[in-house]
């Protein structure tokens, strides 16, 4: 069970089981209210970390947008690496008009659906990784020198 310490106070002595109001159990908050419970718990640094956390979360969705619409950007333009600005830009505004008209009317389980679609559309990738990761070590290994190419032996035992 994770407890959040609040005002400096030991949870694993004998305050563990004393409902007092400066504890609160992280398990039963929601997700979005977790991370800046706990970031909060650093007294005066508290309200500048939270500010930092939130500027981090709005680059890494906005940077990931970019990416996204440059992509499909590319894409529709055959290839070519340098793109037409407002071609980019219409890219990524129906990016962002489609993501939202998918949250709007999907209602409240929209999120959780897209989260699973995202999910098991990965999954493919993950048993090709899977696969992938002996193959490079033993890529590596021939461009050592660690494995012999042309016996395929273990030169190193």
């Amino acid at each position: 069970v994770a407890l959040l310490l609040v005002n400096n106070q030991n949870l694993l002595g004998k305050y563990a089981g004393i409902d007092d109001k400066s504890m609160a159990r992280l398990s039963c908050m929601g997700s979005e209210e977790m991370w800046f419970a706990l970031i909060s718990t650093y007294d005066d640094m508290g309200p500048f970390l939270c500010i930092i956390s939130l500027i981090g979360i709005i680059l890494y969705f906005v940077t990931s947008s970019d990416s996204g619409s440059l992509v499909i950007d590319i894409m529709s333009a055959n290839g070519c690496q340098e793109p037409p600005i407002p071609q980019r830009v219409f890219w990524a505004l129906v990016e962002g008009a489609t993501a939202t008209a998918l949250l709007v009317a999907g209602g409240e389980d929209s999120l959780a659906a897209l989260q699973t679609a995202s999910v098991a559309a990965g999954l493919p990738y993950t048993i090709i990784l899977c696969f992938l990761c002996p193959a490079l070590w033993r890529a590596l290994a021939f461009e050592f020198g660690d494995i012999n190419p042309v016996l395929c032996v273990d030169t190193t035992a």
